[in-house]
Protein backbone atom coordinates (compact mmCIF):
# COMPACT_ATOMS: atom_id res chain seq x y z
CA UNK A 1 0.00 0.00 0.00
CA UNK A 2 2.81 2.39 0.89
CA UNK A 3 4.59 1.69 -2.39
CA UNK A 4 1.43 2.59 -4.33
CA UNK A 5 1.20 5.93 -2.53
CA UNK A 6 4.86 6.65 -3.27
CA UNK A 7 4.41 5.82 -6.96
CA UNK A 8 1.33 8.05 -7.14
CA UNK A 9 3.20 10.94 -5.52
CA UNK A 10 6.14 10.47 -7.90
CA UNK A 11 3.76 10.59 -10.86
CA UNK A 12 2.21 13.81 -9.58
CA UNK A 13 5.67 15.26 -9.03
CA UNK A 14 6.59 14.50 -12.65
CA UNK A 15 3.41 16.16 -13.91
CA UNK A 16 3.95 19.24 -11.75
CA UNK A 17 7.57 19.58 -12.88
CA UNK A 18 6.47 19.49 -16.52
CA UNK A 19 3.99 22.31 -15.87
CA UNK A 20 6.49 24.40 -13.92
CA UNK A 21 9.41 23.52 -16.21
CA UNK A 22 8.74 26.54 -18.45
CA UNK A 23 9.55 28.98 -15.65
CA UNK A 24 12.96 29.30 -14.09
CA UNK A 25 12.89 30.75 -10.62
CA UNK A 26 16.29 32.40 -10.37
CA UNK A 27 16.74 35.98 -11.59
CA UNK A 28 20.05 37.79 -11.63
CA UNK A 29 20.44 41.20 -10.03
CA UNK A 30 20.69 42.86 -13.45
CA UNK A 31 17.44 41.18 -14.57
CA UNK A 32 15.73 42.40 -11.40
CA UNK A 33 17.01 45.93 -12.03
CA UNK A 34 15.74 45.79 -15.63
CA UNK A 35 12.34 44.58 -14.42
CA UNK A 36 12.07 47.52 -12.00
CA UNK A 37 13.24 50.01 -14.64
CA UNK A 38 10.86 48.71 -17.30
CA UNK A 39 7.92 48.65 -14.88
CA UNK A 40 8.57 52.27 -13.95
CA UNK A 41 8.62 53.10 -17.67
CA UNK A 42 5.09 51.68 -17.99
CA UNK A 43 5.54 48.07 -19.08
CA UNK A 44 2.81 45.88 -17.60
CA UNK A 45 3.52 43.01 -15.23
CA UNK A 46 2.04 40.58 -17.73
CA UNK A 47 4.41 41.76 -20.46
CA UNK A 48 7.39 41.64 -18.10
CA UNK A 49 6.49 38.06 -17.23
CA UNK A 50 6.43 37.15 -20.91
CA UNK A 51 9.68 38.99 -21.59
CA UNK A 52 11.60 37.29 -18.77
CA UNK A 53 9.74 33.96 -18.99
CA UNK A 54 8.52 34.30 -15.40
CA UNK A 55 5.18 34.17 -13.65
CA UNK A 56 3.36 37.40 -12.88
CA UNK A 57 3.56 36.56 -9.18
CA UNK A 58 7.37 36.44 -9.32
CA UNK A 59 7.50 39.78 -11.15
CA UNK A 60 5.24 41.32 -8.48
CA UNK A 61 7.46 39.88 -5.77
CA UNK A 62 10.56 41.45 -7.35
CA UNK A 63 8.79 44.82 -7.52
CA UNK A 64 7.53 44.63 -3.93
CA UNK A 65 10.99 43.64 -2.68
CA UNK A 66 12.28 46.83 -4.30
CA UNK A 67 9.57 48.87 -2.55
CA UNK A 68 7.64 49.54 -5.77
CA UNK A 69 3.90 49.98 -5.39
CA UNK A 70 1.84 47.86 -7.77
CA UNK A 71 -0.68 49.99 -9.64
CA UNK A 72 -2.94 49.51 -12.61
CA UNK A 73 -1.44 50.66 -15.91
CA UNK A 74 -4.84 51.26 -17.46
CA UNK A 75 -5.83 54.80 -18.26
CA UNK A 76 -8.74 56.12 -16.21
CA UNK A 77 -11.94 56.97 -17.98
CA UNK A 78 -12.42 60.68 -18.59
CA UNK A 79 -15.01 62.27 -16.32
CA UNK A 80 -18.46 62.66 -17.78
CA UNK A 81 -19.70 66.15 -18.37
CA UNK A 82 -22.62 67.05 -16.22
CA UNK A 83 -24.85 69.91 -17.06
CA UNK A 84 -26.68 71.88 -14.46
CA UNK A 85 -30.38 72.01 -15.06
CA UNK A 86 -31.62 75.52 -15.55
CA UNK A 87 -34.46 76.52 -13.35
CA UNK A 88 -37.13 78.59 -15.01
CA UNK A 89 -38.64 81.65 -13.44
CA UNK A 90 -42.06 80.53 -14.41
CA UNK A 91 -43.68 77.61 -12.73
CA UNK A 92 -46.42 75.63 -14.32
CA UNK A 93 -49.76 75.60 -12.63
Amino acid sequence: MLTEIIKTLQNYQAVIQKQIGDFHVHLSDTEKAHIVTNYLKGVTIKNLGLQYNQSEELIEMVLRNNHIEIVSNELPEPPRKTYARKSSKFKRR
